[in-house]
């Protein structure tokens, strides 16, 4: 799964983190470039997934969260925030 982050149109470093649709583990977390806002993130099997993005130092910036992802289905949006 791979994309960019945005504010306001602007490219921006969040966190995101993948979680197992079904059981709620936490598969992986990352952060996205502090330039260019992309992110990838690759995954071993084709599990649905439930992304969060947000930032842990900005609490005025709402969390974001969209799933469940089946990696293989869906192009790759832009997450604004």
């Amino acid at each position: 799964i791979k994309g960019v982050v945005t504010l306001f149109g602007i490219p921006y470093q969040a966190k995101l983190r993948f979680y197992n649709s079904l059981t709620g583990q936490l598969i992986q977390e990352m952060l996205s470039d502090e330039n260019t806002g992309e992110y990838m993130a690759i995954f071993y099997n084709n599990a649905r997934i439930d992304l969060l993005v947000f930032n842990p130092d900005d609490l005025s910036i709402r969390y974001r969260a969209y799933g469940p992802i089946q990696p293989s289905e869906y192009d790759d949006l832009p997450i604004n925030l």
